[in-house]
């Protein structure tokens, strides 16, 4: 570890003195060392965001860690996964590769071996933060100017055409008392013109920035999204989401919109979904989670992993810039299950729990 500066480590171990030699060695290379004897005692703690990595051991007093690896993922979708266990197998090796662990130790760990470890998981999270920062610049600008454009259009050119409008009808109706039927009619044919692109440019701008800049603007998008789709009788898509849902930053909301508008177009176009369930809830710790699930077809693992027609790498690349993960799968009786979570703080102070 680098001199001077402390990183926090959640080592997860029923042993006493296996937790103890591997307080004494991490503190020495200026490790905060925090522990917990059972998986629950761990999943419960409301700090994850306090730690670079957990040392987990593999069979503890309530269950195989194995089983679990997913809810320690949820409860921070960036820490570091370091599984240390005396009960190496293929089964526990394969569980740790799907869950994507960083490494995967046996005991009794080499401290040596243990720091260089976390040495190279701290380099790797700060290149990582380098890039989701850059990455978080780029996408909010994109979004930035979008919402500018759209500002420009509604507040701009949509007001100026609403005043030619009336200006227009105003005409027609001073045609039509004088007697001017030719000219009243131009004026009327004028005026629906006028009607259909005043549409089009609320259309537009809605487009380029969906969700509006209140706190209530995620709710509402989401809500309308599931009504235009559910509109047309062919596919009912339902939004669920706590009454007093707030999103206080309007970009970062615009980007889990996009996430879920993306997520709904690929059940219906690819997966040919009847039903789709839209979900916005606070996770355990204070984080966020978007899910999108459909009872469709369910999708082709090579056409996800390439760079194939599911805009999966759009809404990977939005879900980055909002520091937190995407998981797409494929349900066992067909159907996907989009998840988008992202850390965080209150719900009420910043925006649920999106730092951006």
């Amino acid at each position: 570890m680098n001199t001077g500066t402390r990183h926090a480590v959640l080592v997860v171990e029923d042993d006493v003195d296996v937790v103890n030699s591997l307080r004494r060695v991490l503190e020495l290379h200026h490790c905060e060392v925090e522990s917990a004897s059972t998986i629950r005692d761990a999943l419960d703690r409301y700090d994850w965001e306090r730690f670079q990595a957990v040392i987990l051991d593999r069979r503890l007093p309530d269950g195989l860690a194995d089983d679990h690896l997913t809810l320690f993922r949820e409860r921070d979708p960036g820490i570091a996964i370091i599984i240390a266990t005396g009960y190496a197998d293929l089964e526990g090796t394969i569980a740790a590769l799907q869950h994507r662990v960083e490494d995967y130790l046996i005991k009794p760990v080499s401290p040596h071996l243990l720091v260089a470890r976390l040495q190279r998981i701290a380099e790797n999270r700060t290149a990582k933060e380098r890039v989701r920062r850059l990455e978080q610049e780029i996408v909010n600008a994109v979004e930035e100017e979008k919402q500018r454009i759209s500002m420009d259009l509604h507040d701009g050119i949509g007001s100026k055409l609403t005043a030619i409008q009336l200006d227009c009808r105003s005409l027609e109706d001073g045609l039509r008392k004088a007697g001017h039927r030719e000219a009243a009619d131009q004026a009327n044919k004028i005026d629906r013109l006028l009607r259909e692109t005043i549409g089009e440019v609320r259309v537009l701008s809605r487009e380029l920035h969906p969700v509006y800049p209140d706190p209530f603007g995620l709710e509402g998008a989401l809500g309308q999204l599931a009504e235009r789709v559910s509109r047309g009788g062919k596919v009912v898509c339902r939004f669920t989401g706590p009454p007093d849902l707030l999103f206080e930053d309007s970009i970062a909301a615009n980007h889990l919109f996009r996430i879920a508008q993306e997520a709904v177009n690929n059940a219906v176009r690819h997966g040919e979904a009847t039903m789709i369930d839209i979900e916005a809830r606070e996770a355990p710790g204070s984080g966020f989670v978007l899910r999108i699930a459909d009872n469709g077809s369910g999708f082709d693992a090579t056409e996800v992993s390439g760079s194939g027609g599911l805009g999966l790498h759009t809404m990977e690349y939005r879900a980055r810039a909002l520091g937190g993960t995407l998981s797409v799968r494929s349900g066992g009786n067909g159907g996907t299950e989009v998840v988008c979570q992202t850390p965080g703080g209150s719900s009420r102070a910043m925006g649920m729990g999106i730092r951006v």
